[in-house]
């Protein structure tokens, strides 16, 4: 199974600009590795400079002690027959010239080759030797990966955690923080693989510790994933809580350290003490006050934002019972904030009490969402019905009509969570939040009393989306 992490339900106020610029390197720094990286004919150009040494060696070696043991299918097809390799002694003593001139310019000429290849392999010029010490590589290696696919991984869980934490701890406090739990990580890994001389790329361990400190601050919060089934072929989208999603990974990645022993080409250790490393920094920053004092600092400044000069004129219009004249300033405040915190959901009161029916649809999705966000679930529904009541023909979003039908499921509305969420399916056959919802209201319906009822709203999850993951609940469900 492949898994993607495509978003998240908390949304943040700022551009994650330090995320972002992480993101845009690595990136740079694969584009560039790919269009260095040696083709096949430097790489048949070296092989023939090392068949070439191998043969004059092994011609020059007359004591048959000194001979390696042979290895097959090196070289040219007509080396072949009688192709060996040297020992280390062997090539020390042709660079040394004891064997004549002539191996001695050809392993020249073969080390040569292979320093000019090395230079053009990120991998082998930048990864990380633990053997070597201490080395800028262990930072440089961060940014270079072996291919696409970890890459494209690496990214996306690291927009998904990195956006948030910035917002949390500020630019500089999470990119010193990445940099830092990178380093360390690789560290730990250095410590369990000290004789080592393999290197080793990759963001794998920042982007744990970032996934770690993401547990911590944000739990609760649900991500959204694509998946893909290789056997049989299924794709689809499912919402998994944070602190289920990472906790699934890291039992993966324990099992995987365990088995492996430790050795291999798996940096389980460095996955795992990353994680470790962000959840304990996270727990630190906040005791530390660091979270607190940059929301404060974020309240003070959307307290700078409240005192818009437009914002306040259309609230004095509205308390003179003016509201018409009030909508044109909300919307000049939120043109120029768009994440002003009061200003769209006055705009959506100001354009009630003047019964405008466009402004109210212009508005209607964010505004749902927006109280949802804020757990103000009576408003939610409150918004709905005066939607529904003032602009009957017109629908929400898919989103905003997922969250109607949360907050009318918590607050056991029965009839509002099964409509809404009819409503989601006709409007939205292919949302992703449909086969999602349908379940959602079956199983209130059960806790209701309602047996028969959410026997039929599985059975219309099975008929409509049939492999869904909830529909093959839904089908394990019915014949339980």
């Amino acid at each position: 199974m492949f898994l993607v992490p495509i978003g998240r339900d908390q949304s943040v106020r700022n551009f994650p600009w330090v995320t972002a610029a992480l993101v845009a390197a690595c990136l740079a720094v694969q584009v560039a590795q790919r269009l260095v990286a040696p083709g096949p004919a430097a790489l048949a150009e070296v092989d023939e400079r090392r068949s070439r040494a191998a043969q004059l060696i092994a011609s020059s070696l007359t004591d048959e002690r000194d001979l390696a043991r042979p290895i097959p299918g090196t070289g040219a097809p007509e080396v072949r027959e009688r192709a060996i390799v040297v020992d280390d002694a062997a090539l020390q003593r042709a660079r040394l010239g004891e064997l004549g001139d002539e191996p001695r310019d050809a392993v020249r000429d073969w080390d040569e080759g292979v320093d000019a290849l090395t230079s053009r392999d990120f991998t082998q010029r930048f990864g990380f030797r633990p053997a070597r010490g201490r080395s800028w590589n262990v930072v440089l290696s961060l940014f270079v990966h072996p291919g696409w696919l970890l890459l494209a991984l690496n990214l996306a869980f690291l927009w998904l955690c990195g956006a948030n934490l910035e917002e949390r701890w500020g630019p500089l406090v999470f990119g010193a923080f990445y940099l830092a739990s990178g380093v360390l990580a690789w560290v730990v890994y250095g410590a369990l693989h000290k004789t080592s001389l393999e290197p080793v790329v990759g963001a794998s361990g920042a982007v744990a510790a970032a996934m770690g400190a993401f547990l911590f601050t944000t739990a609760s919060a649900k991500v959204r994933f694509w998946y893909l089934w290789l056997v049989p072929p299924r794709a689809g989208t499912f919402e998994a809580p944070a602190w289920v999603a990472f906790g699934v990974w890291l039992i993966q990645q324990t099992w995987s350290l365990t088995s492996d022993g430790g050795e291999g080409g798996g940096q389980y250790s460095a996955h795992l003490a990353g994680f470790g490393i962000g959840f304990v920094v996270a727990i630190g920053l906040r005791l530390a006050g660091v979270e607190r004092r940059r929301k404060e600092r974020e309240n003070r400044a959307l307290g700078q934002w409240s005192e818009d000069p437009d914002y306040l004129a259309a609230v004095e219009l509205v308390s003179t019972r003016r509201p018409r004249e009030a909508l044109p300033l909300f919307e000049a405040t939120l043109k120029k904030n768009p994440r002003h915190p009061e200003a769209r959901l006055a705009l959506w009161e100001a354009a009630v009490e003047a019964q405008d029916a466009e402004r109210l649809c212009a508005c209607a999705s964010e505004v749902i969402l927006a109280l949802a966000q804020r757990r103000e679930l009576r408003r939610v529904l409150e918004a709905y019905s005066t939607l529904e009541l003032r602009a009957p023909g017109f629908v929400p979003t898919d989103r905003a009509l997922g969250q109607v039908t949360r907050a009318a499921i918590e607050l056991k509305d029965g009839a509002l969570c099964a409509r809404v969420a009819m409503l989601l399916v006709k409007e939205f056959p292919a949302s992703a939040l449909a086969p999602k919802m349908i379940w959602d209201v079956a199983v209130a319906q059960e806790q209701a009393g309602r047996r028969d009822l959410a026997r039929q709203t599985l059975e219309q999850l099975v008929r409509r989306y049939p492999s869904d993951p909830f529909a093959q609940r839904a089908r394990e469900k019915l014949g339980a």
